[in-house]
């Protein structure tokens, strides 16, 4: 579909440095997480890391459920009760079902965004 065209040209290279930096903040912290002396460090640190991979987590979250809502698009479609209706729906409901066929996903730049690409940031930064 043309929108998500128009959404990823729109967000697409926010999406990818927003991926950046909080990817590097987040090798940043790893370094800094050696250094802890005291607790309140290590408790401010550690929320700090949350909210960092929460920002990763939930623009995939909704990306992977967009993804998994267009695939179920068909289905949906195809449930209806086309059947008893006219040409005009069936001509309408086959040119949807077409539309619904093409792959859907968003992509920060030429980086896919779904919840592979969390686990992959996420497991990277906590091997660091």
């Amino acid at each position: 579909m043309r929108i998500f065209e128009i959404i990823g040209e729109l967000v697409g290279l926010q999406m990818f440095m927003q991926y950046i930096t909080t990817a590097t903040s987040l090798a940043f912290l790893s370094v800094y997480f050696l250094q802890i002396k005291t607790n309140s460090e290590m408790t401010s640190l550690i929320l700090i890391y949350v909210a960092f991979l929460q920002q990763i987590f939930l623009t995939s979250f909704f990306a992977e459920m967009l993804k998994t809502e267009s695939e179920n698009l068909t289905n949906s479609l195809y449930s209806t009760d086309w059947i008893s209706k006219d040409k005009k729906f069936h001509k309408i409901l086959m040119i949807f079902m077409e539309m619904s066929q093409k792959d859907f996903s968003m992509n920060a730049a030429w980086m896919p965004v779904n919840l592979n690409f969390f686990m992959q940031a996420s497991i990277i930064n906590s091997i660091e």
